[in-house]
């Protein structure tokens, strides 16, 4: 991932958001509409320039994104979002992104229902087979829905191509379910 400036830039940023701390609460309270630049870009979240306060610590995390592999902004991106709270141990203002304003690819499967599609297996489990399709979405093929196809085990191990049915989809809680095509 990205550390522009390396550790030292992200020491200096730190300690100048400890002594402006109460300032940066007071300028972005929780609710309050903020943007900024990604300035740093970790696998768990990004860190921000917010906009009106050059000393402000700026985080957004990836619990938001609408895809766990690729969703968070890059390098430079400006973005856009809400104050979710602060985080007094490491002087963070931590924001709620607009994912709106990002691409969204839980939007390339609206309205597939019933469609085959073709996807890696990721995982498998007691309760199925993970399976990723497109971009990165990935979803779950139960168990049940592979003993009731009599589907072979060994064509869904781990890294195998498969082509599955999107049986439900529900974006809003990032809910794909798949039986095998």
């Amino acid at each position: 991932m990205s550390e522009p400036g390396g550790s030292n830039e992200y020491r200096s940023r730190t300690a100048r958001a400890e002594r402006s701390w109460a300032s940066s609460v007071q300028a972005f309270p929780c609710g309050a509409a903020v943007s900024g630049r990604v300035y740093r870009r970790e696998r768990f979240g990004v860190f921000l320039d917010l906009d009106g306060d050059p000393e402000a610590h700026g985080f957004a995390d990836i619990a938001g994104a609408r895809c766990r592999r690729h969703g968070l902004p890059e390098v430079g991106t400006r973005i856009s979002g809400r104050v979710r709270q602060h985080r007094d141990h490491n002087t963070q203002i931590v924001v709620a992104l607009d994912w709106s304003a990002i691409h969204d690819p839980w939007r390339d499967f609206n309205g597939r229902v019933g469609d085959a599609v073709t996807g890696t297996v990721t995982s498998v489990a007691p309760i199925g087979v993970f399976v990723v399709v497109g971009e990165c979405i990935e979803g779950l093929v139960p168990s049940e829905a592979l003993a009731a196809r009599r589907a072979a085990t060994a064509r869904w191990a781990e890294g195998t191509p498969v082509r599955v049915r999107i049986t439900e989809l529900d974006a809003d809680r990032l809910r794909l379910v798949f039986a095998p095509a």
